[in-house]
């Protein structure tokens, strides 16, 4: 496995770099260690992440811009999924074991984004810090807040369509309403996170004495966005890019293509940071953000985690890699 590192100082950490331009470029989807506790009071559940930034924002300094950006949405993701009660899993069809231990995840993304009435007030509470963090889409944003509220746009209906790659059906009813597709998916993805997250753990008892050794997850079938290493042993556990849903995967290959890493893989890091890092594959050519919780004062608050690894992302996608698990904090 190959080792390269980069000094804090290189020219390709983003310093300088307009909020508006960087996000456009390279910025992925990555982040939660502290797991939030389902019992977490709303107002904590907020604290801790603007606590996590501000300490980032110590030690980064040239992302300033970006988690401030950032800051509202997060924060309130992290209070609305606080306030919502577990969600009852009648929509389900139930678990089939025999289709599980052939690989086959319990269900997809198009259904468990499905949360019905709970768009109008997802929106409501979500599309606001998006308006305040991202000037530049903040009309198009405006319109599409006032499309949902006014039942003019059928949200679920657009999204299910772009969760299965028919952009051009999705452009055309986002166009019906005269909405910018690309602002559409960045904002829905983001106002149907902490559903799809009470949505998935809602599921998770269903698999837990259950087996799965795929390195895509095991209740929606999205590749993983990050790679944790816990315990004095090292074990790895994957974090789902989609529904922050994590499981137990092997050390040494590569999730996505299943490949031994063994002369395929290489390791990106910046010099005294080496507990954060990415994970190349040349076989596939996509990568993954590992963070090593073993050797880390503080544990890492995995929704705000991945942020401070965006200049290894820059460096990873300037060399023709991709993320594993999906762009989905792209801003259009």
């Amino acid at each position: 496995m190959q080792r390269v590192s980069f000094s804090r100082d290189c020219t390709l950490t983003c310093g300088g770099c307009p909020a508006g331009q960087t996000l456009g470029l390279f910025l992925t989807t990555r982040v939660r260690g502290e797991e939030m506790n389902d019992e977490m009071l709303p107002e904590k559940a907020a604290e801790r992440i603007g606590e996590a930034l501000d300490r980032m924002k110590e030690g980064e300094g040239h992302l300033d811009s970006i988690l401030e950006a950032f800051r509202g949405l997060i924060v309130e993701q992290a209070r609305l999924r606080a306030e919502l009660s577990p969600p009852d899993i009648g929509w389900f069809g139930g678990l089939e074991p025999e289709r599980f231990a052939k690989g086959i995840p319990l269900t997809d993304r198009e259904d468990l984004i499905g949360i019905g009435k709970m768009w109008e007030s997802g929106s409501k509470r979500l599309i606001p810090p998006m308006r305040e963090g991202f000037p530049r889409i903040d009309e198009a944003l405006g319109e599409l807040l006032s499309a949902i509220v006014n039942g003019g746009f059928d949200p679920e209906a657009f999204i299910r369509t772009a969760l299965t790659n028919r952009n051009r059906e999705a452009s055309e009813i986002a166009a019906r309403s005269g909405l910018d597709p690309e602002v559409v998916k960045f904002a829905l993805i983001h106002v149907s996170r902490p559903f799809v997250v009470k949505r998935a753990e809602a599921l998770k008892p269903l698999i837990e004495a259950l087996s799965w050794d795929k390195g895509y997850c095991p209740i929606c079938g999205s590749l993983p966005e990050m790679s944790l290493l816990r315990d004095k042993e090292g074990r790895r556990w994957l974090r789902c890019g989609f529904c922050f849903n994590e499981w137990r995967f092997m050390r040494l290959m590569c999730p996505c293509c299943e490949t031994q890493k063994e002369g395929q893989a290489e390791v990106l890091f910046v010099e005294g940071r080496e507990y954060e890092r990415l994970e190349l594959c040349h076989k596939c050519k996509k990568y993954v953000a590992e963070i090593d919780q073993r050797t880390m004062v503080n544990e890492p608050v995995l929704e705000v985690a991945g942020l401070g690894l965006l200049h290894l992302d820059v460096v990873a996608q300037q060399r023709g890699f991709q993320p594993m698990g999906g762009s989905w904090w792209g801003v259009p």
